[in-house]
């Protein structure tokens, strides 16, 4: 398959897995009504398999995809800025590292802890997976803002695709605002969706080939 296809269907991918995660969540692994830390260990232990499955695919399968979409943009962008490609392809490398151990973090820590039935093992995982994978989304904010930047000024994108990053970008860099991040995490996710539909699309209908 040619490199910015590839990538197009990657962006295309990325929405997939997390309307599918997200779905998820607030359905048969909705925890939302859980107080304490020993139900959540408790759900996860009845829900072990499915709780595995679900990281492994929004964090794991989630990051191997998203590094296949870095190198095609940065295959997209080099020809124009060599810096701001690998700068952009930095970030997501980063990025794609965080979520990827986030989710492995998890899935071990879930199974050491149902082993040693350690609500306190649970809770460190918890602490750790959330840390680097999930309440703190600046990298993969500032990420999106780059690729939003290099597209408006090298007309890289759809001006509305571009308008939907930024928004996105945004809301991903404010979740770094503790007061902030319940109002923001929804707005990056969200529109982190909308802007990967718009990006897939594009380059799945791009004629030229890079690389």
């Amino acid at each position: 398959m040619k490199q910015l296809k590839l990538g197009g269907l990657s962006a295309i991918l990325l929405t997939v897995i997390y309307t599918i995660g997200i779905v998820m969540q607030g359905t048969i692994l909705n925890t939302g009504h859980l107080e304490t830390v020993a139900e959540r260990f408790a759900f996860a232990g009845q829900h072990a398999n499915l709780m595995i499955l679900w990281v492994s695919l929004l964090y794991i399968i989630f990051g191997v995809i998203l590094i296949v979409l870095t190198v095609a943009i940065h295959d997209m962008i080099t020809i124009h800025n060599g810096f701001m490609s690998r700068l952009i392809t930095g970030f997501g490398l980063v990025w794609s590292t965080l979520v990827i151990a986030s989710g492995m973090i998890y899935n071990n820590g879930l199974l050491t802890a149902l082993k040693f039935d350690s609500v306190a093992i649970y809770e460190m995982t918890q602490t750790i997976h959330s840390s680097i994978g999930g309440n703190n989304e600046i990298i993969g904010g500032i990420w999106t803002l780059l690729i939003v930047m290099a597209g408006f000024k090298y007309q890289l994108f759809p001006k509305w695709v571009g308008v939907i990053g930024l928004g996105a970008g945004v809301g991903g860099v404010l979740t770094m605002v503790p007061s902030l991040y319940e109002s923001t995490i929804m707005v990056f996710a969200l529109g982190q969706m909308v802007w990967w539909i718009g990006i897939g699309i594009h380059l799945l209908r791009k004629k030229v080939i890079y690389g």
